[in-house]
């Protein structure tokens, strides 16, 4: 016995072989102990806390931690098979002092085929009759302490003996099947609880694995009341986010990391990348997250950085069902009034009703070239009327975010205990909003001055001003998952999985920009001081988008082991479809030009950019399919050596088709922007209080003003694209284990790469003639076969410590619109990107080394060093050569060569405090990187000055944060079910994107985050309480962006928020 607190808890041990009690030592936190004769050990009056226990001895030891509440018995049952392999269940259950020293035993009787039996007679060996199951089949009774043999009889079936053991204070439930009377003898069964063994901590995982690995659990989610998965992976060392979505590990963005949910592929939903948007996934569909971050053969060739797998629950431990609900104030944006537009009734749901869907006289007429009898100039101002309508932007008071959640389960054994099955189930649903107050510093732009020598392009600015931008948005987010999972002897396990999540935003944004030019005879302007603030231009930039996101995956998984010979087999095939879906995307600008002016010198009546009003409709649809199998073979096993072979194979296969249509209002031949229609509403007019409704007609602009289908620009433009890629593989993995001295496994990986998108073309024509498919232009085509090596080392040293190594060699290959021969407009970023389709695939060689210290299955210290190196690397560049010198355009092209290299620090570690425990996670990382631009870069940013300049050709590797730093401490105090979590989290400067080459790189500033949280449980009844308040970016830090030394080029509050979560658990 431990402690006489009156609040104190148990933890019951039992060892069993071959159904026998045997004697086995047991260690519980540093205390060896031993198990009785009867294969028993109970220790009670144990604070509540963390406990490190050991079971075994010699070469078999199982090490695990469990976490004992108040009031709380906690069953651990152990099984020995006959290699000597350690397998532990648990079961929990309150601990009922009013009655210590008996426990509760309930059975459920059934036939073979599952029917309740009433009547069937219960009784121990002495012959003392414990009683009759009632109509359903159930009976309960108490018993002391003890193992005992109980008889269960009924007519017309074998009478069963069953074995069951009673541990004092704890409920005990027990499925028993009676066989039919002519199906022979009775027969005894022993019920024990035989769930495999799952590491409790994800220090155990990560400390087991055969690679680099990092590995967060839904308790370590928890603790920080993360709700999603992208959320939860920034407290990973070496990971930060991109656009808060995406993943970027060891600063190396989405083409290097590969993302699976239970080992399988997942199509993306943006139009022009593969990677997952991880801000989809609610963290709780989640057991854990495992981070690779050394390659494996058994994981995707295109996992430089890191895969990142995502495991879903399986069978439970017990029956449950949570409930949690949570509502946030945000002190910039909750309360506030904010820019709005119009949307449908069902908008709270995150669905349109077909309200935002183009409108029918355009589908009508899509596609038809001979209209008979009909009208064109009425079919024109149909169209017209049909477009020019919602576009005023409204205000609304943004309300407070809310969230929330249920999520339930059960298991049921059967078969004595052999066999069981169970499900697990959950629904989640939030509404956010969100609202920035943008501040942006127009940085000098350029025109090119005309030369004899068109090789010569000399630059100079010629404007300079500020933008002002409100920015709101409204996400309403659902997630689901439903597994049913079935376990057969121990060793063959089945399990059904879907997984459901959608996303719908809702964006208003409005631009009120000022920008001053020079003088028009000024050809050497140089900086701020020569512009003339006399001639300026003034406007409202204006978008109302609406985007909805989804993905469903649905899988069967395998796993099966074949004790007698050595072999396990894991299989899975899988399903998944992903939709986007932007309906009617509207961006306009109104605008006063300063340059032109009336007799008496005043600026002329605002106008309307006719050139700047469109409307576009986005949809993409992806399916992926994916077949793989692996069989592990056991070669030999000795007392000190192991060695096994695993080989298998897979295919992965994707079908994506995006369509984009896009209007706008076409101007007659010869006609510049400039030369659009003058909007007259006086000469003060304010162009921050038009409403383009009052303007948008078609007698504003007269009979020679149509709407224009824009979805393509000739066959360079990606309006339109249908497109596949597949991946078949095969690997091998050989590995051999020196007892407790190293591991090694060597690999490799073959895969036979296939992409193609098929960009449609068509001319640009006027409505009602748009082009529903339009004729084709050649296949983009990558086809590749790679083979690909990978080497894990663990050398295991003294005092729990152990070193390791890897080498690999992967691929980053260039994603479907990346490749094509056309363009596409980046809506985001306002850019035009062209498709490159000479690019080639990206080949790395990666090296990593770590060292880790174990203090317990709790703590620990890790030190890594990585550095890869990178041929062909695939990044972004500016074009000055097209056609149209207004118009920011960019590619896809391969630099020279490149490498990234990185520290990373971990330390995890626990102190006990009175009656509660410390628990402080830090982890740090430091990344450089280096770019070799080289000889394409010099073809796409052309400037003569520029050439061989040696750091014009070198820059770091885009979203590569040169430092990450954790830090998360937090007090739990036991007695009242309370702890108290300090998180910080601070992301250094990154790069983000090109504005112009003759320009700095854009960058993100550093950007730090602290959190705030408490949490209490309280159990009422049956039920545990949970009440959590928490304080998110307590030190109300900014976002902002840089351009050399212009700071602050774009910055926005981001806002304290204030969250309140109520949660109950069955």
């Amino acid at each position: 016995m431990v402690g006489t607190n009156a609040s104190a808890s148990d933890l019951v041990v039992r060892t069993i072989k071959k159904s026998e009690a045997i004697i086995m030592p047991v260690t519980i936190n540093g205390r060896i102990l031993k198990t009785d004769l009867n294969g028993k050990l109970r220790e009670t009056g144990l604070q509540p806390g963390r406990y490190d226990v050991s079971i075994g001895e010699g070469e078999n030891i199982l090490e695990f931690t469990v976490e004992l509440k108040e009031d709380q018995i906690i069953y651990l049952s152990a099984v020995v098979d006959s290699s000597g392999h350690i397998r532990v269940g648990s079961r929990k259950a309150p601990l009922k002092k009013d009655d210590a020293a008996t426990g509760e035993v309930s059975l459920s009787v059934k036939n073979s085929s599952g029917t309740p039996l009433e009547n069937a007679a219960c009784f121990l060996a002495d012959g003392v009759a414990l009683g009759q199951t009632n109509s359903k089949g159930l009976l309960t009774f108490g018993l002391k302490e003890g193992q005992y043999e109980i008889t269960v009889s009924q007519d017309r079936y074998d009478d069963v003996l069953v074995s069951v053991d009673v541990v004092a204070g704890m409920d005990l439930t027990m499925d028993v099947l009676l066989p039919d009377s002519d199906s022979g003898e009775g027969r005894v069964e022993e019920v024990i609880v035989r769930a495999e063994y799952q590491p409790s901590s994800s220090l155990t995982l990560m400390r087991d694995a055969s690679a680099v690995v990092n590995v967060l659990d839904i308790e370590d989610i928890s603790r920080v009341d993360e709700s999603s998965i992208a959320g939860a992976l920034t407290k990973v060392s070496a990971v930060s986010l991109e656009d808060n979505r995406f993943a970027v590990v060891r600063g190396l963005k989405g083409r290097y990391v590969s993302t699976t949910i239970n080992n399988a592929a997942f199509g993306g939903t943006d139009p022009y990348r593969r990677d997952i948007s991880l801000d989809l996934f609610p963290s709780f569909i989640l057991t854990n997250i495992e981070v690779q971050k050394s390659f494996s053969a058994n994981k995707s060739g295109e996992s430089t950085a890191a895969n990142i797998n995502i495991n879903t629950p399986k069978i439970p431990d017990s029956g449950f069902l949570k409930y949690a609900f949570s509502t946030t104030q945000i002190d910039s944006v909750t309360g506030k009034s904010a820019p709005s537009h119009y949307g449908s009734e069902s908008d709270w749901l995150g669905r349109d009703d077909g309200l935002r869907d183009r409108p029918d006289i355009v589908v009508e007429t899509t596609g038809v070239t001979n209209l008979g009898s009909r009208d064109l100039a009425v079919i024109n101002e149909e169209i017209a009327e049909s477009f020019l309508q919602r576009n005023e932007v409204t205000d609304q008071e943004i309300p407070w975010d809310l969230s929330t959640s249920v999520n339930t389960g059960s298991r049921w054994n059967f078969g004595g205990g052999m066999h069981r099955w169970g499900f697990v189930a959950g629904l989640k649903y939030s509404n956010n909003w969100d609202l920035r107050h943008e501040n942006l510093k127009q940085v000098e732009d350029y025109t090119a001055d005309s030369d004899d020598d068109p090789s010569i392009r000399v630059f100079r600015p010629f404007s300079r001003g500020t933008t002002a931008r409100e920015r709101s948005s409204n996400n309403v987010e659902w997630g689901g998952i439903f597994t049913l999972s079935a376990e057969l002897w121990e060793s063959q396990q089945v399990t059904w999985n879907t997984v459901w999540v959608r996303d719908a935003e809702k964006v208003t944004s409005v631009d009120y920009a000022t920008t001053y030019f020079a003088s028009t005879g000024d050809t050497a302007v140089s900086g701020p001081d020569k512009l003339n603030p006399s001639i300026y231009e003034t406007g409202r930039n204006v978008v109302l988008q609406w985007t909805e996101r989804e993905a469903v995956l649905q899988q069967l998984l395998g796993d099966h082991s074949i004790s007698a010979i050595g072999t396990s087999i894991s299989w899975q095939a899988s399903r998944s479809n992903t939709t986007y879906n932007q309906p009617d995307r509207i961006a306009y600008r109104f605008m006063v030009d300063g340059t032109a002016r009336n007799s008496t010198g005043n600026p002329v009546e605002p106008i309307f950019d006719t050139l700047q009003y469109i409307r576009s409709y986005e949809n993409l649809d992806d399916e992926l399919e994916q077949l793989g199998i692996q069989v592990e073979q056991n070669l030999f096993e000795t007392e000190r050596f192991q060695g096994s072979l695993a080989i298998g194979g897979g295919y992965l296969g994707s079908e994506r088709g995006f369509r984009r249509y896009t209007y706008g209002i076409a101007l007659p031949t010869g006609l510049s922007p400039r030369q659009s229609p003058i909007i007259a509403c006086g000469e003060n007019c304010d162009p921050y209080a038009l409403n383009p409704n009052d303007y948008l007609r078609p007698a504003t602009f007269g009979a020679n003003y149509f709407f224009e289908d824009l979805s393509n620009e000739g066959p360079t433009n990606i309006g339109l694209y249908d497109a596949d890629y597949s991946i078949r593989s095969r690997f091998a993995t050989l590995s051999f284990s020196w007892i407790d001295r190293l591991d090694l496994s060597v690999g490799r990986r073959e895969e036979i790469f296939h992409q193609g998108i098929l960009p449609f073309a068509q001319d640009k024509v006027f409505a009602p003639q748009f082009v529903e498919e339009p004729d084709t232009i050649d296949n983009s085509i990558i086809d590749s076969d790679d083979s690909l090596r990978a080497l894990n080392l663990t050398f295991y040293l003294p005092y729990e410590t152990q070193y390791r190594f890897a080498y690999s060699e992967t691929v980053a290959r260039p994603s479907l619109t990346e490749a094509a021969d056309g363009a596409f407009n980046d809506t985001d970023l306002g850019v035009r990107i062209y498709g490159n389709p000479n690019i080639k695939i990206t080949e790395i060689k990666n090296y990593d080394y770590r060292i880790e210290h174990y203090f317990s299955t709790a703590e620990s210290v890790s030190l890594a060093y990585f550095r890869k190196y990178f041929v062909n690397p695939i990044e972004l560049a500016h074009f000055r050569t097209l056609h149209d010198a207004n118009v920011e355009e960019y590619t896809y092209a391969n630099a020279d060569s490149g490498h990234v290299e990185g520290f990373e620090v971990e330390v995890v570690k626990t102190f006990s405090v009175g009656d509660g425990e410390i628990f402080a996670n830090s982890n740090f990382t430091l990344v450089d990187s280096e770019l070799v631009l080289g000889q394409a870069f010099d073809v796409h940013q052309v400037n003569a000055e520029d050439e061989g300049d040696s750091e014009k050709n070198v820059r770091q590797m885009s979203y590569q944060p040169d430092s990450i730093f954790n830090f998360t401490i937090g007090y739990d105090y036991f007695p009242w079910d309370f702890s108290a979590t300090l998180t910080y989290n601070r992301t250094g400067e990154k790069y983000s994107r090109i504005l112009d080459p003759d320009l700095d790189l854009i960058s993100e500033d550093a950007t730090e985050n602290v959190k705030l949280l408490f949490q209490k449980k309280i159990q009422y009844g049956i039920s545990d309480i949970g009440v959590s308040f928490s304080i998110d970016n307590l030190l109300e830090s900014e976002f902002s962006e840089s351009i050399g030394d212009l700071h602050d080029y774009r910055v926005y509050d981001r806002g304290r928020a204030y969250k309140l979560k109520l949660s109950a658990e069955i």
